[in-house]
């Protein structure tokens, strides 16, 4: 609920009020954190631990090397605390089991969430193509350039496309499914080219485990998609740093060009990360990059935290998010769990261009809700197929 209260303020304009919630988000994961401990055992919650505790260490040193001890304030972390957040929230969502009410509520929220944004792109028209203040070809939203527009919009709509698969009737689902691929046209209005190619993605694997499934009983990834999947951050950018010179690679690579968005957008903030990494690989360069309070980041998930927090923070992430993914990977038995697990995967590709998966806004929340989604619907009922004479059981959801 906090989360779409803080998408509709975004859209509204209520920075001020936008700016309050995004802080208590901080407490309430912190909160959830507190009372859900006994889920991880004692090696899950140390690797945890040293997940958060050991770039903060690195922040630190950065911090005390390179900028005044006196403008170290709350300002200088926040970054790191909106990494921590997207960290310690995932984790969690892939422990919590949802009850069947909670799923509902979910279902509910996000077709009104839905709803309400498109109806705020009728009614405000214009004025949610600002941009620095003049009107632009690009769908903002609001939400301060186009791309974070872009990206916020392909998180609603692949929500939206999975809690299809909870909708029963052929008219509320088609109904729902409408509503989805609006939001994808909405995608494609803010010309961000990461989020068109996230949400084709999205379609073609869905598709592709649509048709698995019809002669296949084994529904899960193969366990090197999943690191295929966790790395793909990081492999792009080098793979992109390496091509962009090559001038036969950048010209068929033209079509992907827009207005402002050239093929070689990405390469100065790229070099520069790589360069800052390369002067601190120990330690990270949290200070140079952030500005010693500013909220700067690499516009890529991963070379962000490489650049952050240094080397050891990176792989410590990266195996995290591999032990998550296969964890929740492992529990997948219907194909509902699967379009939630595909969404969740188009999360963390989103990382291939921009940052704010781990810094700069609430995605992970999105990201989180997907994990959490896969989880219950393992174990949340009975299910008793009369078509064909058999009957399937699954476990009932564990409840305190």
């Amino acid at each position: 609920m906090l989360c779409c209260l803080m998408v509709i303020l975004a859209i509204l304009n209520q920075t001020a009020i936008y700016s309050a919630l995004f802080m208590v988000s901080f407490v309430v994961v912190l909160a959830m954190l507190f009372f859900n401990m006994d889920r991880y055992t004692t090696s899950e919650f140390a690797l945890l631990v040293a997940v958060v505790i050991v770039p903060f260490i690195n922040v630190c040193i950065n911090g005390f090397v390179n900028i005044d001890k006196s403008n170290i304030s709350f300002n200088y972390f926040k970054k790191y605390i909106m990494y921590c957040a997207a960290i310690i929230y995932i984790s969690l969502c892939s422990k919590i089991c949802l009850n069947t009410q909670t799923r509902k509520f979910f279902k509910i929220l996000t077709i009104i969430l839905s709803c309400s944004v498109i109806f705020l792109f009728f009614i405000k028209g214009d004025e949610l193509y600002l941009y620095n203040g003049r009107k632009s070809d690009y769908l903002v939203f609001n939400f301060g350039n186009p791309n974070a527009a872009g990206i916020y919009l392909t998180a609603m709509a692949l929500t939206v496309l999975s809690v299809t698969s909870y909708i029963n009737g052929a008219i509320k689902k088609a109904i729902v499914i409408v509503i989805g691929l609006f939001l994808c046209y909405l995608v494609t209005l803010t010309q961000c080219r990461n989020a068109e190619i996230v949400i084709m993605m999205f379609f073609i694997v869905k598709l592709f485990y649509g048709f698995k499934n019809h002669f296949a009983k084994r529904r899960i990834f193969p366990r090197w998609v999943i690191i295929c999947v966790v790395f793909a951050p990081i492999l792009f950018a080098v793979i992109y740093m390496s091509l962009i010179d090559n001038e036969t690679v950048v010209e068929a690579l033209k079509f992907l060009s827009s207005e402002g968005k050239g093929v070689d957008s990405r390469e100065k903030i790229w070099r520069a990360a790589f360069a800052f990494f390369d002067n601190s690989p120990i330690f990270g360069a949290y200070s140079e990059i952030s500005g010693g309070g500013d909220m700067s980041q690499m516009h890529n998930s991963h070379v962000d935290v490489l650049a952050s927090y240094g080397i050891l923070p990176f792989f410590l992430m990266l195996f995290y998010l591999s032990e998550i993914l296969l964890h929740v990977n492992s529990e997948i038995k219907l194909s509902k769990q699967i379009t939630f697990f595909i969404a969740f995967i188009c999360m963390i590709l989103i990382g291939c261009c921009e940052a704010v998966l781990f810094s700069g806004g609430i995605l992970y929340i999105f990201a989180g809700c997907f994990l959490a989604n896969i989880k219950q619907s393992n174990k949340d009922a009975q299910v008793v197929s009369e078509n064909d004479g058999k009957e399937s059981t699954l476990k009932l959801c564990l409840q305190k």
